[in-house]
């Protein structure tokens, strides 16, 4: 079992297994199947936020966040987004993902940063009905 020219992920690590997709250059990952207790499919597809100072800071980091996105492409799921390598960029999607994990229970990220000076992929995936929430949130 080595990292040599004639191994693969699933032979050099076993635990990836069946996580690879042959398809894509994404990871496909086991779905998330409940919130807590509640299952995924009962999470109403909505934005909780409420207080003002949140829902500004949510609406500049998204719009900063939308103007430089590079290209976006449908998942079975959701959405992915290309960005450019960036620190500041970085940055702020990691802000993004922190304020959407606080009001929108039902997303799952993923945040996929490419080796050397390659692109930055956002994932943004969740139950039946979470892609119209994407498209008018996010396109």
């Amino acid at each position: 079992m080595g990292l040599g020219p004639d191994a693969d992920e699933t032979s050099a690590f076993p635990a990836l297994t069946g996580l690879m997709d042959p398809e894509s250059t994404f990871w496909a990952r086991p779905g998330r199947e409940t919130w807590g207790d509640q299952p995924m499919n009962d999470l109403p597809i909505a934005c909780s936020l409420t207080t003002p100072e949140l829902q500004e800071r949510r609406s500049n980091l998204l719009h900063r966040v939308r103007g430089a996105a590079l290209e976006s492409k449908e998942l079975e799921e959701g959405f992915a987004y290309r960005f450019p390598p960036d620190d500041a960029l970085l940055a702020d999607l990691l802000m993004l993902i922190q304020l959407e994990h606080q009001c929108c229970p039902f997303l799952g990220f993923g945040l996929i940063v490419e080796a050397g000076k390659g692109p930055v992929w956002l994932e943004l995936t969740g139950p039946p009905g979470t892609k119209g929430f994407l498209a008018s949130t996010f396109e």
